[in-house]
């Protein structure tokens, strides 16, 4: 009997502490595309590293997902408007931008 009641303490204690705890609300998380994971109305500083800034035309989303992965070395993140492609520089913050959505690998690229 004892040990049940301490096995049930230990987990309201458990409870009560982690329902302190700041999470992230379940419409900020980002929506999970194949390997990517999409931020809607996101948008963030275009990365530098193409000989200037990289924006790309795209077709449509399969050939910018193309693009990004086949240059996987300068492109871990990508915004996405119709027809446009930029990557996206992830060491500045992101803002909110209606009509451009931002693409984040979350699986890695085997090379």
């Amino acid at each position: 009997m004892a040990l049940a009641l301490a096995i049930l303490a230990g987990v309201m204690t458990f409870l009560y502490f982690r329902s302190l705890v700041v999470m992230v609300p379940p419409g900020l998380c980002p929506i999970n595309a194949g390997n990517y994971g999409v931020q809607p109305n996101t948008n963030g500083v275009v990365f530098q590293g193409c000989s200037g800034p990289c924006v790309f035309a795209a077709e449509n989303l399969a050939s910018a997902i193309q693009r990004c992965d086949a240059d996987f070395n300068r492109c871990s993140s990508f915004a996405y408007h119709t027809g446009t492609m930029s990557y996206i520089d992830m060491s500045q913050p992101t803002h909110s931008e209606v009509g451009v959505d931002l693409y984040g690998r979350q699986v890695p690229i085997n090379s």
